[in-house]
């Protein structure tokens, strides 16, 4: 598993919002000990964290986030059908510089957006960065997790709650629909969380 951590700020970012991010994405390097990465544009006002373990190429060419295409990239999971998919790209004269199935889904979202998840068979969640906009998206079955939270600056994306729950320093605030959730089933459904502002990413959605 690796860890994505992100923040889509309201402003330009300031150099007391990237140390923020740094710290938060350094809370997910349980996830992605092969190491960590970082993207930011100041003055778009994005950061995107990645904390990194390898699996399909094990090679620097394959670190994230990564860039291609003029999107960039912070992915978590496996992509069963990549090297079908890379073999079409290939045939489309796309070319590619590593072997990874993170850069078949920029090639793939370049050819096709949001599309490309109709074709993308695996266990993911990611966050995808266009230059306009951020999209983030998780697999069919909800294998691999992703939560955001809404704050006075921006938007706050992670792979886990917890870095969410320090970085914005957030209590758990139940109200009765959510107690009873909880008591009677045992969890609370997505997209509710035990949190306020802060929200799963529910299966086979895109935002």
């Amino acid at each position: 598993m690796c860890g994505i951590f992100s923040f889509i700020s309201k402003k330009k970012l300031t150099n007391n919002n990237i140390l923020m991010c740094r710290k938060a994405t350094n809370l997910l390097k349980h996830r992605g000990p092969d190491g960590t990465g970082e993207w930011y544009d100041i003055k778009k006002g994005i950061y995107i964290g990645h904390q990194r373990l390898s699996i399909i190429d094990l090679s620097k060419k394959a670190k994230q986030p990564m860039k291609k295409h003029n999107l960039v990239l912070s992915y978590n999971g496996e992509i069963y059908n990549f090297n079908s998919l890379r073999n079409n790209l290939l045939k489309n004269n796309i070319s590619f510089f590593s072997k990874s199935d993170s850069e078949v889904i920029l090639s793939l979202w370049k050819k096709k957006g949001i599309r490309s998840l109709n074709i993308l068979d695996g266990m993911f969640s990611f966050l995808i960065w266009d230059g306009k906009s951020a999209w983030i998206a998780r697999d069919k079955f909800g294998e691999k997790p992703l939560y955001y939270a809404y704050a006075e600056n921006g938007v706050f994306i992670s792979s886990e709650i917890g870095a969410l729950v320090k970085t914005l320093k957030k209590k758990k605030k139940l109200n009765d629909e959510l107690s009873a959730s909880f008591l009677s089933l045992g969890y609370i459904p997505s997209p509710n969380t035990a949190y306020e502002n802060i929200f799963m990413l529910n299966p086979s959605s895109y935002l």
